[in-house]
């Protein structure tokens, strides 16, 4: 009776070097990815709030236009520390401090990229912590939470913060946003900012996906539990 022929024993070595490989070159194109996710960050959020030209801000808000006003907004609006246009809604730049606009527009715009980045350090701790053969652990799962909450809170944040800013900045340059606050309610324009609404504004699939990846990390407590519960029977 002949024996079957034995597997070599380099290939089952090899194995494990391999995927240790693997896990190693997705952990760094996660960072590579993090890194580039970070210098966009800072360069996108530094443009939207500063001109890198001049300094200004711009943001543009619906107007309400009476029907003789309608090549009024530049003169009405502009002022040597403001200049004003009409392209649908009234696109506004200038060099005022508005520091509250400029902080909330900053916080909208770099809070996807915050996303992004906290994703990126999930993967860099699942890679690790599968390499050692242990994929469920507390830093998985505070990683992951964090990741859901963040999301969450950034669909709700940035329409919202985006609204206060421009509210802010139309309060701290004193335009007016209703027909009782021109001169001639027939033929002078107003600002019309629109506030923020829940059910209209909320990015829902971005919400809702925030809410799955807590779920998920909820989950991973139990899957802690069971692992530890069969560390050492194999």
């Amino acid at each position: 009776m002949t024996s079957s022929p034995s597997v070599p024993q380099e290939r089952s070595a090899d194995a494990p070097l391999a995927g240790r490989a693997a896990l190693r070159a997705l952990a760094i194109i996660a960072g590579a990815i993090g890194l580039v996710t970070a210098f966009y960050c800072l360069l996108v959020t530094s443009w939207s709030v500063s001109s890198p030209v001049d300094g200004g801000f711009a943001f543009s808000v619906p107007v309400a236009l009476p029907a003789d006003s309608t090549n009024l907004i530049d003169t009405q609006f502009s002022d040597e520390h403001l200049t004003a246009g009409y392209e649908g809604d009234t696109w506004i730049r200038t060099d005022a401090p508005l520091v509250m606009a400029r902080v909330l527009t900053g916080a909208a715009t770099a809070l996807p990229f915050l996303v992004v980045m906290t994703g990126c350090v999930g993967v860099i701790v699942l890679a690790r912590r599968l390499g050692l053969r242990r994929p469920f652990t507390r830093a998985l799962r505070w990683t992951l939470g964090l990741l859901g909450a963040l999301t969450a809170t950034s669909a709700i944040c940035i329409p919202w913060f985006e609204k206060l800013a421009v509210e802010s900045a139309v309060a701290a340059l004193g335009l007016p946003t209703s027909g009782d606050m021109v001169q001639d309610a027939d033929t002078d324009a107003w600002v019309v900012p629109a506030g923020f609404d829940p059910l209209q504004d909320l990015n829902w699939p971005f919400f809702l996906l925030g809410v799955v990846l807590i779920l998920v990390s909820v989950l991973l407590v139990r899957a802690s539990r069971m692992q530890r519960d069969t560390d050492g029977l194999i």
